[in-house]
């Protein structure tokens, strides 16, 4: 398999995993995921090619922000911000929220490992989860609106692309919980190209996002959101023993409203 395969295979799974974006299923979509759990196979890391997907998620939702600007629902408090809401969730089907409010019920509902991995596999959704996702969801609902009456919703390319690499770190650089499920799968540690490939997103997204705030503010920003991106999985995760897909998920919803909130700081 050559090079530019292994990337390519790696970019539609990481998509197809992480959005709802009409990519066709690969071939040896199962072989390869099964081929990426073995630490020897020479592959290209799944998770590092999440910050990609956000950096689609973010063009998508700035292509949208710039034509609403200019509808009547500029007048409107929230509208803006309610509707690019609602299609962040439709493009990564609202997994990133089911996971953080299965990590909410099930780190505040119970107070042991097995108790809590029980809390998890539970499809109901309990009256911590339902707190985090109000709190979580009025956050991005104001942060969206905040950018797009200001016109900059290019800091999109920075904060979208900066919070899955809190599930990038999680997959390289954290335990699995369990020994199968997404944690399991995307387990990996990464090498030189998967790095480069992550990295890269990063400058890009830093580069477009964040232009208007010149260099100083630009790698502050950057630096505080990658100890944030790898700060929040990490304490996440020590409430039960590992990761997997539902703490990831968390992982991405937390890192996105502080770096919303940390924008606003620059405001």
């Amino acid at each position: 398999m050559s090079m530019f395969s292994n990337h390519l295979k790696a970019f539609v799974l990481a998509v197809r995993l992480m959005s709802t974006f009409p990519l066709p299923a690969l071939k040896d979509e199962a072989e390869y995921f099964e081929a990426h759990q073995n630490p020897q196979a020479k592959l290209v890391a799944i998770p590092s090619y999440f910050p990609w997907v956000g950096l689609l998620i973010a063009l998508v939702l700035y292509v949208l922000s710039r034509f609403l600007e200019r509808t009547s629902l500029s007048f409107y408090p929230l509208v803006i911000g309610a509707v690019l809401f609602a299609t962040s969730l439709i493009l990564t089907r609202m997994m990133h929220f089911d996971g953080l409010a299965d990590v909410f019920d099930a780190a505040f509902g119970a107070h042991d490992f097995e108790k809590r991995s029980q809390i998890l596999k539970d499809p109901h959704i309990g009256s911590f989860g339902v707190i985090a996702i109000v709190i979580a969801s009025l956050v991005l609902v104001v942060g969206f609106d905040v950018l797009a009456k200001g016109q900059s919703t290019l800091e999109l390319f920075f904060i979208l692309p900066l919070s899955r690499v809190s599930a990038t770190f999680a997959a390289f650089y954290l335990k699995p919980a369990f020994s199968s499920g997404l944690g399991k799968t995307m387990a990996r540690k990464p090498g030189p190209h998967d790095l480069f490939v992550t990295i890269l997103a990063l400058v890009l997204g830093t580069y477009v996002g964040l232009y208007m705030y010149g260099v100083q503010a630009q790698a502050l920003l950057l630096v505080v959101g990658l100890c944030l991106s790898a700060l929040v999985p990490w304490i996440i995760q020590k409430a039960f023993g590992g990761t997997n897909g539902d703490v990831m998920g968390a992982s991405i919803v937390v890192t996105e409203v502080l770096l919303f909130l940390l924008i606003f700081g620059f405001y």
